[in-house]
């Protein structure tokens, strides 16, 4: 058994999309209402945070260095040595009423994000960045969340927070495709206080 112990960094307010970024040997993570990128790397005890002035939600690493931010006001790439954004693209939505959530890279460096909406309806999505272009691919969720690929990535996972569903598609790992979208796994709601 191992003791598990906190970072020795500030505490966020919310702390999401905790990624390990395997060349710098270090962990990133955002915090949401903090509006805060976060990055800590455990052999120097350094740790780096950027303040933005909208909500920075999820990241990936990007060839050649840098990162992609997901955040409310669209997609950026983000240069972690100058600070500097540079915007890939524009939200899809109305940034007043939604928001880029849970945003993975998948093996072939395609960036996979849904969205937040934040009046808990059903109108969230999921979006592909790939090749200078943002597709919308999946639809009809309110908090998306949890996304996720299998070993051999030809499945995605993605979750919507507020049905306590965990869907799976199938991913074409050449194209980018998804099909057949299901139900993989879904949570009994327990009443509150239980």
């Amino acid at each position: 058994m191992h003791d598990i112990t906190a970072l020795p960094v500030p505490p966020s307010l919310l702390g999401e999309s905790p990624l390990w970024h395997p060349d710098e040997q270090a962990l990133y993570w955002v915090d949401i209402p903090g509006m805060q990128l976060n990055r800590y790397s455990p052999v120097t005890g350094r740790h780096d945070e950027w303040h933005f002035t909208s909500e920075p939600a999820c990241c990936a690493p990007l060839l050649g260095g840098g990162l992609v931010l997901g955040m409310r006001d669209g997609l950026w790439r983000f240069d972690t040595t100058t600070g500097e954004r540079h915007r890939l693209a524009p939200p899809p939505y109305d940034p007043g009423t939604q928001r880029f959530n849970d945003g993975k890279a998948d093996a072939q460096g395609r960036f996979w994000v849904g969205t937040i909406d934040d009046a808990r309806q059903p109108r969230a999505a999921l979006y592909r960045w790939s090749h200078g272009e943002l597709d919308r691919l999946a639809e009809g969720i309110t908090v998306s969340n949890g996304l996720a690929f299998s070993p051999d990535g030809a499945t995605l996972l993605w979750a919507d927070t507020k049905a306590h569903a965990v869907y799976a598609f199938d991913l074409d790992v050449a194209s980018g495709g998804l099909s057949r979208r299901r139900v993989f796994k879904q949570f009994p709601v327990r009443a509150e206080g239980q």
